[in-house]
């Protein structure tokens, strides 16, 4: 499942890998809906890194078309509850005042992409790419894939990758302005704790931090956008 591992002042998170513990989709999923919930109290650490405790980042469910099959017969009550669920878990993450670094060792996808892009940095191994998956399954975009895709790339060139499904290679995801850098994926971690290549996080990380309230006001003002998006989004889908 999912774990943590505290280093000086950076706090990584290792998020869980679906395909590694068959038969947990639901607890894994519900481990991350508290996850971000739980950060919101980060004091200690300057940073918190994301990565994956497998291949790949973070890419959902392990069993997708059971999960589909499983919550039409459970009925729109259990798809209801996923929904606030996925919405929540976006909530919170754009409340964590402590700045999240994404360090993508491997794929990211649906709502491991969305999680990503919603970070304040982006590091990504060469090897590796970002999708969203929802359309080639039949499913609508959600998770705040359709909030965040077209704040990253615009709506024409969203709208290209999320009906179609198709993946952003690491190099074209730096080219578009997806992500903040790349590195080669034995590193990838490395990079991201340090954020070398990025001088504001390397001194929020390494002692030059601004006072509590300065970095509510950064915290508040780097997530409008994103927070006015997407409650524009759920007030349009009502």
């Amino acid at each position: 499942m999912m774990r943590f591992e505290r280093t000086g002042q950076v706090l990584t998170v290792f998020l869980p890998d679906p395909a590694a513990s068959p038969g947990q989709d639901a607890a894994i999923h519900e481990a991350l809906g508290t996850l971000f919930h739980d950060l919101r109290a980060e004091r200690e650490a300057r940073a918190i890194v994301l990565t994956g405790s497998g291949p790949d980042f973070f890419t959902g469910l392990n069993d997708v078309v059971g999960s589909l099959l499983w919550q039409r017969q459970a009925g729109l009550a259990v798809i209801d509850a996923g929904y606030q669920v996925a919405r929540q878990l976006i909530w919170d993450l754009l409340d964590v005042e402590v700045p999240i670094i994404a360090a993508l060792n491997g794929d990211a996808a649906s709502i491991g992409a969305t999680i990503a892009l919603f970070c304040d940095a982006v590091f990504i191994a060469d090897t590796a790419s970002i999708h969203d998956a929802h359309v080639p399954l039949g499913i609508a975009v959600g998770d705040g894939g359709q909030v965040i895709w077209p704040l990253a790339l615009g709506p024409t060139l969203a709208k290209r990758y999320l009906l179609t499904g198709d993946a952003v290679t690491a190099h074209e995801a730096e080219r578009l302005g997806m992500v903040t850098h790349v590195c080669p994926a034995d590193t990838v971690l490395a990079e991201a704790r340090l954020w070398r290549r990025a001088g504001l996080a390397h001194r929020v990380v390494y002692g030059c931090a601004p006072p509590p309230g300065l970095r509510r006001a950064q915290a508040a003002s780097a997530t409008r956008r994103q927070r006015n998006s997407y409650q524009l989004h759920e007030l349009l889908c009502m």
